[in-house]
């Protein structure tokens, strides 16, 4: 199955690595997040085994990721 991924902010990451400014953006505070998403930035379609392996070099949760994009979509 390939993951269609439209807007990175349905991410269900946790949220103690986002603070968010005085203008409501958000700012990371996890250089393994950012550098995460920026990779997944760069794909249209990835498998969930990319999708994972990406998460994973991290140090993130794929699992709880893929599943809360599963209910979502």
């Amino acid at each position: 199955m390939m993951l269609n991924i439209q807007n990175y902010e349905i991410l269900n990451f946790d949220s103690g690595d986002l603070l968010v400014s005085k203008r409501g953006g958000p700012k990371m505070r996890s250089p393994s997040l950012l550098v995460a998403l920026t990779r997944l930035k760069g794909y249209k379609n990835i498998s969930r085994a990319e999708f994972e392996e990406v998460l994973s070099k991290h140090g993130l949760n794929p699992e709880a990721a893929y599943e809360f994009l599963e209910k979502h979509s």
